[in-house]
């Protein structure tokens, strides 16, 4: 997903970066080493990232609506704005049948079920919020390890 979106190499560019500074911190620093809290907290949060990002692949194909297309979505939920994608796609996948559904307009109605996306909304858009609301709480609490809050 992230070649398609062309950020394969940017990111591979970031990790490159991030691991030459802590190779170079490592050297300069020999003493301090990271708790295994920390660590553990770290190792979760990338966890529940990557379990969005696997939420995300789930999601069915649809039409361009409401602006927006299913590989844009996916673009967001890469970059972790995962409460404003999810938003968008409560839309694109009502959970609720169209009450237009059953109106009557003097004709008569072909045989068809309102269409509910109550399967999706269960099994990717809840808990990515879930995932997401976890994410947070894990930055807030390496934030809270490491001392960087007030």
């Amino acid at each position: 997903a992230l070649e398609a979106l062309g950020l394969a190499a940017p990111v591979r560019r970031l990790f490159r970066r991030l691991q030459a500074d802590g190779l170079a911190l490592d050297a300069a620093w020999r003493t301090a080493s990271a708790s295994h809290r920390l660590v553990a907290m770290h190792a979760l949060r990338i966890a529940a990232i990557h379990r969005i990002w696997l939420l995300a692949a789930r999601l069915p194909d649809f039409s361009p609506r409401h602006g927006v297309t299913r590989a844009a979505l996916v673009a967001r939920i890469l970059r972790l704005d995962v409460p404003a994608a999810v938003d968008l796609l409560e839309e694109v996948f009502p959970s609720r049948p169209d009450p237009a559904a059953a109106m009557d307009f003097g004709e008569p109605a072909g045989p068809r079920e309102a269409a509910t996306y109550e399967a999706e909304h269960a099994e990717i858009l809840a808990p990515m919020r879930r995932w997401f609301a976890l994410v947070r709480e894990g930055s807030a609490a390496i934030a809270h390890e490491v001392g960087s809050f007030g």
